[in-house]
């Protein structure tokens, strides 16, 4: 089975499979709800397709609860807002394709795509058929939408910043030690308020570095940013991302912080830990 218009096929339901996984950063789930979760597509039509998805594996939407079908209209505009904020697409295809002979590429479970628009990308039905448009990968994508998620759906205002240089071994900047944090703002995206906040000249989210699991309320959320700029202020040493010293001398909130990032880094940017020494 494709998750879900290409790819190697996998036992099971692909959308069961991944809700039964405790790594929702691997399986790209956004967020969990009570009846529903949110999931990044792997294969997408446009950048930041999403699906809403309910967690009983159930084909047709006339055998859901109706409190899971509220569940799934709830999630909506919050979803909506964020990937508007997050991306600034200019509108959405929004829809559920019930049965394989309606275009399901999961057919036996029913889900919601959320398909951002933009003017001049491609018409819905070529993308339909097999077409994508992917200007950014999806590990990036993935991550400013979940802090959005954050802070649209949980309220949140404070996101770590694991900021890295753009070495081949990276090495991460840490302010009088620490992983900064900082607070958004409502005028923009959690994301583009972490860059102006420290001042960079270029920057890429390259990951997530909060909690794996999206029902954590306890670890700070945040964002791994990578730049060829010097962060704005005082305070400021690089240290190699992957050394033994971060994880034992260094505050125990950054260790933690490191250690995840380091655990969920994107594979194009964490080296092959049996190339360290």
């Amino acid at each position: 089975m494709r998750y879900i218009t290409g790819g190697p096929q996998e036992d099971g339901c692909i959308f069961c499979n991944r809700l039964a996984r405790p790594n929702d950063i691997e399986s790209l789930i956004l967020h969990r709800a009570e009846h529903c979760f949110v999931i990044m597509n792997l294969y997408p039509y446009n950048t930041g397709h999403l699906m809403i998805v309910p967690n009983a594996h159930v084909a047709e939407i006339e055998n859901l609860d109706p409190h899971v079908i509220a569940e799934l209209a709830h999630l909506l505009p919050p979803v909506v807002r964020a990937l508007r904020r997050v991306l600034g697409c200019e509108g959405f295809n929004i829809g559920l394709n019930q049965g394989a002979i309606a275009g399901a590429g999961v057919a036996e479970h029913l889900h919601q795509h959320v398909v951002p628009r933009w003017q001049g990308d491609a018409n819905f039905m070529p993308i339909i058929a097999g077409t994508m448009i992917i200007p950014e990968l999806i590990p990036s994508t993935y991550a400013k939408v979940r802090a959005e998620l954050d802070a649209e759906i949980h309220g949140i205002a404070r996101f770590e910043v694991v900021l890295l240089d753009d070495a081949d071994e990276p090495n991460v900047w840490l302010c009088d030690d620490e992983v900064p944090i900082l607070d958004s703002t409502p005028e923009s995206p959690v994301w583009r308020s972490a860059v102006s906040s420290l001042g960079l000249q270029d920057a890429e989210v390259v990951g997530y570095s909060g909690a794996p699991g999206t029902m954590d309320r306890v670890t700070t959320p945040g964002l791994v940013i990578r730049t060829t700029s010097v962060p704005d202020g005082s305070g400021w040493r690089r240290l190699p991302l992957f050394s033994q010293y971060q994880q034992s001398n260094n505050r125990a909130k950054t260790s933690d912080t490191l250690l995840r990032v380091q655990n969920n880094l994107a594979p194009w940017i964490r080296n092959d830990s049996d190339n360290r020494a």
